[in-house]
């Protein structure tokens, strides 16, 4: 029996992919989101383990100097820093 082999793509290659755009597109924010989110739907049907979320930020790191998952969890914990001193005042 000939069983062909169906190739993977891992996180290895999806790494490579997200440097590959972040540092050559060069494209208005929009179209390179337009652009990051093709690839995600298209990595999802090709992997069951694909992280959207980790690939988007990955591409995106050059957006504001650091990844919007960055942005946002540093947003996060300055309020959850101001709730706590306001609660204590």
């Amino acid at each position: 029996m000939n069983k062909e082999k169906k190739a993977t793509i891992t996180r290895k290659h999806f790494e490579g992919i997200a440097k590959v755009i972040n540092e050559n597109c060069l494209v208005e924010h929009d179209k390179k989101q337009i652009l990051v989110n093709a690839f995600c739907n298209y990595f999802k049907t090709q992997n069951k383990n694909f992280n959207s979320f980790r690939f988007y930020n990955a591409c995106m790191i050059n957006e504001l100097g650091s990844s919007k998952s960055e942005t946002v969890t540093k947003a996060v914990e300055t309020l959850k820093q101001v709730s706590k001193e306001s609660e204590g005042q």
